[in-house]
């Protein structure tokens, strides 16, 4: 499915580039929270990495982010804590409030999680052994764990046995634990030979008769660049919310929202690395989705249950799957922010937080659809979500 009116980037043949000026076993489009994470594996397994990155470091939205990871299974904190939970639940859970679930992906993702845990805190990005016990968005101080979810919510606890499972890195405040995360990661990455190209733009993909093997990139001064990967190429270029074209493409109900509605996510958020992932014949999926964010909680959480009519937070979904027919090369995914970076996608939207029943409430009754809430709130670009 085209993303917009706009022709997609060419994809270069190899045979035309006059020479490489970088090469690596894997090259990273993007340095995120997804791009570190697939970095920094590809190192650790022996391969000769190399990031390009458009702006002057590492960061993304993933930087701004809280530093919430959807962990479960019975990682040391949820124990620690006092809570049980296995991944046959977790994945009980997940399956349930998934629309269109991929069974594989939701098993592997709930039965690697703890391993997931201890990989995180092996590169040195610490979880309190703490349980903030209110309902907020997110924990204020440096809380290991919360209700992030639906799990106590009809008719989830009714399918799964509810354990809490957002974990949030060991960071002081509602924003900025995924930029503390990605210092570690960064720090990592660097320590074991891995290499980062700032300031340098990928333009476009690079074929030859056995696939794509490397990308054309707009680098500092204007230099045009040609980088080759011997073994692959990952895209970790995050979303589309600040790409107008493509908002209005697949989320037309939110494109003439105005100031009622304000898009999350940084600048380079603009379907770039989704758009060079079509180019080589990828195939978007659940381009449709996001998640809908008020900062409006059920009174028995304390205040009033009300927020600013005028304000409504909406994080897009970045699922693009991008196996180019007959290359045989998986290119990547491009997801990852620090509220994410738990693989909340790959065509699963497993993450509690991207449902549109988005409060856990403590009499236990379901929570109001989003088009609800936006009849309350006289929001129109929310009704009938």
């Amino acid at each position: 499915m085209r993303s917009d009116n706009e022709a997609l980037p060419d994809v270069i043949d190899a045979g035309t580039v006059p020479r490489w000026d970088e090469e690596a076993d894997v090259l990273v489009v993007g340095y995120g929270m997804a791009g570190a994470c697939a970095a920094l594996e590809a190192v650790n397994a022996g391969a000769d990495a190399l990031i390009i990155e458009r702006f002057s470091g590492h960061g993304g939205t993933s930087a701004v982010a809280g530093g919430h990871f959807y962990l479960g299974g019975g990682t040391p904190v949820q124990t620690a804590c006092g809570f049980e939970d296995s991944a046959e639940e977790m994945e009980k859970f997940l399956t349930a409030i998934t629309p269109s679930p991929i069974p594989e992906k939701i098993h592997d993702y709930s039965f690697d999680s703890v391993a997931h845990f201890h990989w995180l805190e092996a590169q040195g990005i610490a979880f309190e052994r703490s349980f903030y016990p209110h309902k907020t968005m997110m924990q204020p101080g440096t809380e290991g764990l919360i209700w992030s979810g639906n799990e106590e919510v009809h008719p989830y606890r009714d399918m799964a046995r509810p354990a809490p499972r957002g974990h949030k890195v060991s960071f002081p405040g509602m924003e900025g634990g995924g930029g503390f995360a990605l210092q570690h990661l960064d720090a990592r990455f660097r320590a074991a030979g891995g290499r980062v190209m700032t300031d340098a733009r990928v333009d476009a993909l690079v074929r030859d008769e056995g696939g794509i093997c490397g990308v054309g990139a707009s680098a500092a001064g204007g230099r045009t660049v040609h980088l080759r990967a011997r073994r692959g190429v990952v895209l970790a270029g995050g979303g589309f919310g600040q790409n107008r074209a493509m908002v209005r493409h697949f989320l037309p109900k939110f494109a003439d929202a105005g100031e009622r509605v304000e898009f999350i996510g940084a600048p380079g958020e603009d379907g770039s690395a989704i758009r060079l992932g079509q180019s080589a014949g990828g195939r978007t999926v659940h381009m449709e989705e996001l998640r809908p964010q008020r900062d409006r909680y059920h009174p028995s959480a304390g205040g009033t249950g009300l927020s600013h009519p005028r304000q409504r937070h909406l994080r897009l979904s970045r699922a693009c799957e991008v196996d180019a027919p007959g290359t045989g090369r998986r290119l990547g995914d491009g997801r990852g922010d620090g509220d994410g970076a738990q693989h909340s996608g790959r065509g699963t939207r497993p993450h509690p937080g991207a449902l549109q029943r988005r409060c856990r409430t403590r009499d236990r009754q379901p929570v109001r659809q989003a088009s609800q809430m936006a009849e309350a709130a006289q929001c129109p670009a929310l009704r009938g979500v």
